[in-house]
């Protein structure tokens, strides 16, 4: 799922299998994935799982120092799903070559236990 412009956007390569169900995160989704070729008697609007731990807020300096990171430079965080979603390490590489200022980079590898030895 994509959100751009405050709209949702079903990322549709489900659309390609053949699953006894799909479950997307809203119903505003249900229209673009039937006519995508989604069955809508399969398509379950459930929301997006969220830990109740998420539903506290973490001040940014607090966050900053459990983390680690210093309050005097910035943050950049880097994520990608396990579909292939681009070259992260290239991605890494282009933020290293063109920042000039000190920064963090933190790097989210998920289940990816080649990426993780990456560094």
């Amino acid at each position: 799922m994509l959100r751009r412009a405050h709209r949702l956007h079903a990322h549709t390569v489900f659309a390609e299998t053949d699953l006894d169900g799909y479950f997307i995160p809203h119903d505003d989704l249900m229209d673009e994935m039937t006519v995508k070729g989604m069955p809508e008697e399969r398509i379950f609007a459930t929301g997006i799982p969220v830990s109740e731990k998420f539903a506290n807020h973490t001040d940014k300096d607090e966050a900053r120092e459990i983390l680690g990171i210093p309050h005097d430079i910035p943050a950049i965080l880097v994520m990608s799903g396990g579909v292939g979603c681009g070259h992260i390490v290239n991605l890494c590489r282009e933020f290293l070559k063109k920042n000039d200022t000190d920064f963090v980079l933190r790097v989210l590898t998920g289940k990816n236990t080649a990426m993780k030895k990456r560094r």
